[in-house]
């Protein structure tokens, strides 16, 4: 079960992230299209852990809640990215993002340790 979450927030957030990336050319606010996909991949693999058996189930693994928040979650990111015809150069990785991951990655470990 975990497998398959993993497999299929991995899968979604390839998917989501190249949308955005390439046809829609937002890279959210670090303009680059691999942590753009990583957040996706954490926020996503974040709702497989906490929304089990809601929903309808592919191969046990609840797809609904996990696509309705990638695509909030990338709604949100294209939202914060920056607007680059101003001339503003880009921002590095700064504490926020770092902060980010490393919550993003409690809540995972803090879901799987409650399915426990």
């Amino acid at each position: 079960m975990i497998l398959s979450n993993v497999l299929f927030a991995f899968l979604l957030s390839i998917f989501l992230g190249s949308i955005f990336a390439f046809f829609l050319r937002i890279r959210g606010p670090w303009n680059k299209v691999w942590s753009f996909a990583f957040v996706l991949f954490l926020a996503i693999w974040a709702a497989g852990v906490w929304f089990t058996g809601v929903g309808p189930q592919v191969i046990n693994v609840s797809w609904v809640p996990m696509v309705f928040v990638g695509i909030l979650v990338a709604l949100i990111l294209a939202a914060m990215t920056p607007n680059y015809r101003e001339e503003i150069p880009p921002r590095p990785f700064g504490i926020y993002f770092y902060v980010f991951i490393l919550s993003l990655l409690v809540v995972i470990l803090l879901g799987m340790m409650q399915k426990m």
